[in-house]
């Protein structure tokens, strides 16, 4: 053996050692491997989390997202039209009843309406816009989460009285459909297409009116204030009225009692004139719900007659009735009963939930139908109320008449059967939804208000718009059709603005008292002139009354009304056709001489301090119906200028505050103290230069410190400097009024119980 060479030992041992070594390498390797599979094992979960991560996100942020229309209209359906309850407990419910029509008017016949047909077209043109063919549908209404929450308010408990009612209403068709009206005046094609102005509002009560001091007021002149909505189109910061809905709480009128009452009848002679009152259960049960139901109907009809009104609606919440007086035959009153609750739902047809049903549609559809239609002149209103019977039936108690159990039975009803759909095959949003998936699927649970769970819906989120059709072409020729449904005759044309003349002045309307010459000032002197020989006006002041009356009671749409109006009156433009005086009336719902005399009294400041006065017509063959009134009276004087109120800038006019002052003073003078001396009731007059007072509904009549005065009507002259030398001492008067112990009522047996005396 070499010396040099490792022994056997020593190989041995390193041979172990490189074993040893190969083995460390495989532990190794094997551990290595093993770390790797535990990181892939955790970066898989990772990814995993990350993936669930982004999927609740993107649920969630569906859920946020806006709806489209479509899904606006499903939501709201199934959120807050469905879940709707009614409260029958007669302890937990109000006990009031269904007003009586006593003399109101009642129409002859009730006729059938196919509502949804009118709707359709309508309904059509909504989708299109929000939906267009070349682009994905907008995305411009509240996102789900929060038209479930609406639905927990508006459902959180059964419906029992006509407010919980009108809250119910408010958030199932009030907020969608001013909502849907309001994205619509965005778009410039649509606001045209529906004369949309600048929206809607809805409104659950009129202007509280306060009942007039003392006057006498017909009874079939009050104005109507049932439970209900006005729903007015807004204009230039003003209002007009396009239709009302009535409320009516389930309870009291069911629906069993709708269904069983509603139907093609002569209302006058088979339920106002009927007398005989059936023995037979089944048919008192008819005999109520019709008793109940058109006593319901002639309420709304009333104020459509009176307010020139061509559509309407009743409802019970679950029902609603939508109704409609044809212009040419008034004394119809034509109905469609709809239940949106069960009419939107889907058929055994192929397409599905149908929109233009649900609450929302149908009253989408009202709304624009009562946009497009003009309202019905006074002429029109007059002549309808004299066709139209009054219910004068003592019908006030007839709901308590009815026994509880009656009340609560179901009468003979026909079955329930949908409306018919499709009404047209070819409806742009039924083309392209056939070709998509249904916004909700069969297996989609709804959430609704009152047991809300966000993460039912999750997985029903996201863009559902269907894709575009080859259709753009047959949409846009549907838009440029011209619908002829809203033509309309003159009876229901706008009201003609015959008063186009500016106003006459103080000294010419003054100068009727003696029949002095003209005032060459007067803007209608040219017209004034026509019929005079000799230089003076051509009729006595009493002629012109007399006239002016004979002109309104044949055509109240001569009158203009300047929707300027106060507590007891409203003011109206007028001018005497071919004669040309043209000065303002207000009009009052009450006969009272009030005013007159106070006027009278204040002869010598006329034209100066407070308009001339030309005396007092009445409306006895016709009437003017607004808002909140009915016009039987006017008191025609000169237009005496704008409010202070109105007019800011002058409040800084110079020696403003000392005119006002003063007329106040002249006033007194002839012992009439103002007892609303304020700044709507006191008119700057551009042509005196001065302040006017107006309004003498509440006054104090004192014994007069003097009863004539300087001041002559048609010599009054308009020049402050010579109307300061006319005019007595402002202290003077205010002096001989204080030192007066005691001052002398001033009796009169015509003045109003409100008219204060010292």
């Amino acid at each position: 053996m070499d010396p040099g060479s490792p022994s056997k030992a020593e190989l041995l041992k390193l041979l172990d050692e490189a074993n040893r070594r190969v083995e460390e390498e495989k532990i190794r390797a094997e551990e290595e491997k093993i770390r790797a599979e535990e990181e892939k094992i955790r970066a898989d979960q990772a990814n995993r989390r990350a993936e669930e991560e982004q999927a609740r996100a993107d649920g969630f942020a569906g859920q946020v997202q806006k709806t489209t229309f479509m899904e606006f209209l499903e939501t709201c359906h199934y959120s807050i039209s469905v879940p709707l309850a009614i409260q029958t407990d007669k302890s937990l419910t109000t006990k009031g009843s269904i007003p009586a029509p006593t003399g109101r008017f009642c129409p002859t016949s009730l006729e059938p309406w196919d509502f949804h047909a009118a709707q359709q077209s309508l309904f059509d043109k909504v989708y299109e816009f929000f939906h267009p063919s070349h682009r994905s549908a907008l995305r411009l209404f509240p996102a789900i989460p929060i038209i479930e929450d609406r639905g927990h308010h508006a459902c959180s408990r059964p419906l029992g009285s006509e407010n919980d009612l009108q809250r119910h209403q408010y958030n199932e068709v009030e907020i969608p459909v001013e909502e849907i009206i309001e994205k619509l005046a965005t778009i410039p094609e649509a606001k045209l297409e529906f004369s949309l102005g600048d929206g809607i509002m809805f409104e659950n009560h009129l202007n509280t009116i306060t009942e007039q001091p003392g006057g006498d007021e017909p009874l079939n002149t009050r104005v109507v204030k049932p439970d209900q909505n006005c729903i007015f189109r807004r204009v230039d910061e003003e209002r007009q009225l396009i239709y009302v809905t009535e409320y009516k709480a389930g309870h009291k009128l069911t629906d069993a009692f709708l269904r069983a009452g509603l139907r093609p009848m002569n209302m006058y002679k088979e339920v106002v004139q009927r007398i005989l009152i059936p023995n037979d259960l089944d048919e008192k049960l008819k005999y109520d719900a019709e008793q109940v139901t058109c006593a319901s109907l002639v309420q709304t009809y009333d104020y459509m007659i009176k307010q020139g009104l061509e559509y309407s609606c009743l409802t019970n919440g679950r029902i609603k009735v939508m109704l409609r007086v044809p212009e040419n035959n008034e004394t119809t009153l034509q109905y469609c009963l709809l239940e949106p609750g069960r009419d939107a739902e889907p058929g055994d047809d192929r397409d599905g939930f149908r929109f233009p049903y649900t609450a929302i549609g149908c009253y989408l559809g009202l709304t624009l139908l009562a946009l497009g239609s003009t309202p019905r002149n006074q002429t029109w209103r007059n002549s309808a109320q004299e066709k139209a019977h009054i219910w004068e039936v003592d019908f006030e108690n007839v709901l308590q008449q009815i026994p509880t159990t009656e009340r609560k039975a179901i009468p003979s009803s026909p079955p329930y059967e949908p409306p018919r759909y499709p009404l047209n095959d070819r409806s742009p949003y039924l083309l392209r939804n056939r070709k998509a998936r249904p916004i909700f699927g069969p297996d989609t649970e709804i959430t609704v208000a009152h047991n809300s769970d966000p993460s039912s819906s999750e997985d029903e989120v996201g863009d559902r718009e269907p894709p575009s059709s080859p259709l753009q072409s047959i949409e846009r020729r549907k838009r440029q059709r011209t619908s002829t449904t809203n033509k309309r005759p003159s009876g229901s044309a706008e009201q003609t603005n015959r008063q186009s003349h500016q106003y006459c002045t103080q000294k010419c309307l003054g100068g009727l008292f003696s029949r002095s010459p003209f005032d060459p000032n007067c803007p209608n002197n040219h017209l004034h002139k026509n019929y005079s020989k000799h230089g003076s006006h051509p009729i006595s002041l009493q002629k012109l009354v007399s006239l002016m009356e004979k002109q309104v009671n044949e055509d109240p749409d001569c009158c203009r009304y300047l929707k300027i109006g106060g507590l007891h009156g409203s003011l109206f433009a007028l001018s005497l056709q071919g004669y040309g005086y043209t000065f303002v009336g207000k009009g009052t719902p009450y006969n009272s001489k009030h005013e007159a005399g106070v006027y009278e009294r204040l002869r010598p400041l006329q034209g100066n301090t407070v308009p001339v006065y030309l005396g007092d017509i009445y409306l006895r063959k016709s009437k003017y119906f607004l808002l909140d009134r009915t016009i039987i009276q006017m008191s025609l004087m000169a237009w005496g200028g704008k409010s202070l109120q109105d007019i800011t800038p002058l409040t800084e006019k110079a020696g403003l505050e000392e005119r006002v002052k003063q007329a106040r003073a002249d006033l007194l003078l002839y012992g009439v103290e103002h007892l609303d001396f304020e700044k709507r009731n006191l008119l700057w007059s551009e042509e005196v230069q001065g302040v006017m007072v107006i309004d003498f509904g509440r006054v104090k009549i004192h014994k007069s410190t003097k009863r004539k005065h300087a001041t002559v009507l048609a010599n009054f002259s308009p020049n402050p400097k010579r109307r300061k030398a006319q005019e007595p001492d402002t202290n003077t008067v205010v002096k001989t009024l204080q030192s007066e112990e005691r001052l002398e009522p001033v009796v009169s047996q015509e003045e109003p119980e409100s008219l204060e005396y010292l």
